[in-house]
């Protein structure tokens, strides 16, 4: 049997980790557009369409059609709603304008929250205290789709003082037979702005109220942390070491918790393949082409990220699924004006944490040395390895690549 090989062609942003991995593992990478290879890495429609019709039965696909229409906020809600045990997780959720909401639903319980259909990254996202903000956003919405959610209110803080929420994530390795991997190390998300609980005077400061690292790193109090193992500092954590700093702290029992968030991955993931796998006129209005073959339900895989929130009791909370999690592993630096920040030495490469960064850095935008004026930030930067990044979703798509060469090896019988 020869190297495991993956094609990269149409990996887009996470090709940089990819060749990490490729190159640490010893496997071959094929970066260019042909039909060679194990499993291939695609991103786009068009590139999913396009290699569909290429690959042959044993290839594997890393994007599961029709997967990314799925996890829009409009299609998800719905699919929420025929899960019966989605009430224990999922916060209560209208859709719009399909939805009436009552005046009601602005009560002592607390605020909610808008979220446009097609929205990452933080966009288009408002916290509504009234009935006349609900009215204001309808009136904005023009004919576009959309969630109302009820926001969580009580949130647990870290520190007493900083919202945050988990980026787990979901290998959903096929369809039919639905297998599903949770990975256990994901990244913990904090807000840079102390945590007031929604009013009028604070209901547009974002960095406040949402997690997205897209949102916070433009604020002059986000704290950059490259110690993987430091679950008490940093706008950006491992899952693991939050983990152990809460349970240290008594504020959650892990090993019950993680069976609660195991749960809740699991019920989700059948009603995804539910759909997904559904007649094909349900199917149609997710995937073009319509009903999947049993061969792209068992060929076709994908990584997710689950977004977790924890209320104050420790209960968690699942806020949405991202069918298209970032695999970037750098951060950036501002280098001129008010937010200019120190760039701070690797650590040494004597240390599997350090050889990992030393090794990310040949696959980093400038190899971290050399200016940038890309939209990752709006003033001239570095982008460096962010050891948490890298650790997490090193762990991730190792993993993850690590099941499908298994799959091979056991096809072969071997």
């Amino acid at each position: 049997m020869g190297k495991f090989c993956v094609n990269t062609s149409g990996a887009k942003g996470s090709q940089a980790l990819l060749k990490l991995i490729i190159n640490t593992r010893g496997w071959k990478e094929e970066p260019c557009d042909t039909d060679v290879g194990d499993v291939f890495w695609a991103v786009t429609v068009e590139d999913i369409e396009a290699r569909l019709r290429r690959k042959k039965p044993q290839q594997r696909l890393a994007k599961i059609p029709g997967m990314t229409s799925l996890c829009n906020k409009v299609p998800f809600a719905r699919m929420m709603k025929s899960l019966e045990n989605a009430d224990l997780y999922w916060p209560h959720t209208w859709i719009l304008p399909d939805d009436t909401i009552p005046k009601s639903a602005f009560t002592k319980k607390g605020a909610l929250i808008y979220k446009p259909d097609g929205g990452t990254q933080g966009d288009g996202i408002f916290i509504l205290l009234s009935a006349a903000d609900l009215e204001n956003r309808l009136s904005n919405m023009r004919g576009q789709t959309g969630i109302v959610q009820r926001y969580l209110s009580h949130p647990m803080l870290l520190g007493g003082k900083y919202k945050f929420d988990f980026r787990l994530y979901v290998l959903i390795a096929s369809l039919d037979p639905l297998r599903v991997y949770l990975c256990r190390e994901g990244l913990v998300r904090v807000c840079s702005d102390p945590y007031e609980k929604p009013a009028s005077g604070n209901q547009h400061k974002v960095s406040s109220h949402l997690t997205n690292y897209s949102l916070n790193k433009y604020t002059s109090n986000y704290v950059h942390s490259d110690d993987p193992h430091d679950g008490a500092h940093g706008s950006k954590r491992t899952l693991s070491s939050v983990l152990t700093h809460l349970q240290e702290g008594g504020l959650v029992e892990r090993e019950k918790l993680w069976q609660q968030i195991a749960a809740l991955v699991g019920d989700t993931c059948a009603g995804l393949a539910e759909e997904l796998c559904g007649p094909r006129e349900r199917v149609a209005s997710l995937w073009p082409r319509g009903e999947l073959t049993p061969n792209q339900r068992r060929t076709c895989l994908g990584i997710l990220g689950f977004d977790v929130m924890l209320d104050q009791s420790g209960r968690p909370f699942l806020l949405e699924v991202n069918c298209n999690p970032s695999l970037d592993t750098d951060t950036v630096y501002p280098i001129e004006g008010p937010d200019a920040q120190p760039v701070p030495a690797l650590p040494s490469a004597d240390t599997p944490d350090g050889q990992l960064a030393h090794a990310a850095l040949a696959f980093i935008r400038g190899r971290g040395e050399k200016p940038c004026r890309c939209m990752k930030h709006h003033r001239p930067h570095l982008h460096r390895p962010c050891l948490v990044d890298l650790v997490t979703k090193f762990a991730v798509v190792n993993g993850a690549l690590d099941i499908v060469r298994a799959d091979k090896r056991a096809a072969k019988g071997g």
